[in-house]
């Protein structure tokens, strides 16, 4: 069963605290972005990252990308990769970007989480800031996806992700729902190879 949880200013404390134990668990959680409803897990926790393909019902050979805080040391090694395309280095900081590099050249990425899947590793900073506080709690990098079924449209309001949860099987042990309506948004996906950039999505 899982534990649905009501974020808000009076409770972030005590919501991010049980997100954080969670997560330190080896369990994938639901958790509200700065675009959508995201499914998270633990950069080095091959159960939530296999958990988290298991709610969504996930194409195995589909790669996940790692959410991460701009004090991250990948950030910066992002930025220097991005130097010379300024506009890709602000709507990376933005939030707006997730840039996805071939395997090897972010070297700050832990062992850990690179062991997890093969190819190339996506890195997107969120722009919001309790799920980048929630992040930073759990060593500064999250896997992070949308909580949807693969396959259906992602959720943005409380209400949808309560009914797309009652029909998830298997379901995560934790969700934490907003009142507010998420703005629905998702980052363009680049691909930056020896080639230039190429726009996955």
């Amino acid at each position: 069963m899982t534990s649905v949880l009501q974020y808000s200013h009076g409770e972030r404390e005590g919501v991010l605290e049980q997100a954080v134990a969670m997560l330190d668990n080896g369990r994938a959680i639901i958790f509200p972005s700065d675009t959508v409803y995201a499914l998270l897990a633990g950069a080095g926790s091959a159960d939530a990252y296999r958990e988290i393909y298991s709610v969504k019902h996930r194409n195995p050979e589909q790669p996940l990308a790692l959410l991460a805080t701009p004090s991250h040391p990948v950030v910066g090694e992002v930025m220097k990769l991005l130097e010379d395309l300024e506009d890709e280095q602000d709507a990376f900081l933005s939030g707006e970007l997730t840039a996805v590099f071939p395997r090897g050249r972010l070297k700050k990425v832990p062992q850990a989480a690179l062991a997890l899947q093969q190819g190339g590793v996506g890195i997107r900073i969120p722009a919001w800031e309790p799920l980048c506080e929630l992040i930073e709690r759990c060593g500064g990098l999250l896997w992070g996806t949308s909580a949807n079924i693969s396959g259906s449209d992602p959720q943005t309001t409380a209400e949808e992700m309560q009914a797309a949860l009652d029909a998830m099987d298997p379901q995560p042990m934790l969700c934490v729902l907003v009142a507010e309506e998420l703005p629905g948004n998702v980052s363009d996906v680049v691909r930056f190879g020896p080639d230039g950039p190429e726009v996955i999505r």
